[in-house]
C-alpha cells in the first residue's frame, strides 16, 4: 500500500511541476451605443507553453495564429474586438447593462490566473468572480481590476 501512494505522489509532483504559470491580463473598454467590446490582452508564462486561443467571433489584431507557444519573457500581446447588439444573446452591452456570460473574451485552452481590468459608467455596478477587487474612480467612469484564480 505504502508502494501505492507514494507512486502516485511522484506522479502528481511530476504533473505540477512539468507545466509553467499561465498569466493572461486583459484591459476591456467598451461601446455601448454600438454594444461592443475592445481588449488589450497580454499573456505571458514562466515556461515554455502551447496554447491555443479560441478566436470564433472577434476581430483579432496583432495575432497571426491562434495557436502558439508561450516563451518566458516574451508575453504575447493582441488585441480584441467583439459586436453584442441583441438581447437574445447570452451577452449584452447596452446603455443600461452590460452582461458578459459567456464567449465574450478569447479563451485560451489552459489553466491560467487572470487579471481583468474594466472601464464601466459611474452608475454601473462591477461583478465578477475575483480573489482581489481594485477600484479607482476617474470622473464619468470607473476602473475596476478583478485578480482571478483559475
Amino acid at each position: 500500500m505504502n508502494k501505492i501512494i507514494y507512486l502516485i505522489f511522484v506522479v502528481l509532483l511530476f504533473n505540477v511541476n512539468s507545466f509553467g504559470k499561465i498569466f493572461y491580463d486583459m484591459d476591456v473598454d467598451f461601446n455601448l451605443e454600438k454594444g461592443e467590446i475592445y481588449g488589450k490582452v497580454k499573456i505571458s508564462s514562466d515556461k515554455k507553453e502551447e496554447v491555443d486561443l479560441s478566436t470564433k467571433g472577434f476581430e483579432i489584431k496583432g495575432l497571426d495564429k491562434k495557436k502558439f507557444v508561450l516563451i518566458p519573457e516574451k508575453p504575447v500581446l493582441f488585441t480584441f474586438k467583439r459586436r453584442f447588439h441583441s438581447y437574445s444573446s447570452k451577452n449584452i452591452i447596452t446603455d443600461e447593462a452590460i452582461y458578459l456570460f459567456d464567449n465574450w473574451y478569447p479563451e485560451i485552452n489552459r489553466l491560467a490566473f487572470y487579471r481583468l481590468t474594466v472601464n464601466i459608467p459611474v452608475s454601473f455596478v462591477g461583478v465578477s468572480e475575483s480573489e482581489e477587487i481594485v477600484q479607482k474612480n476617474n470622473g464619468k467612469s470607473k476602473r475596476i481590476t478583478f485578480l482571478i484564480d483559475k
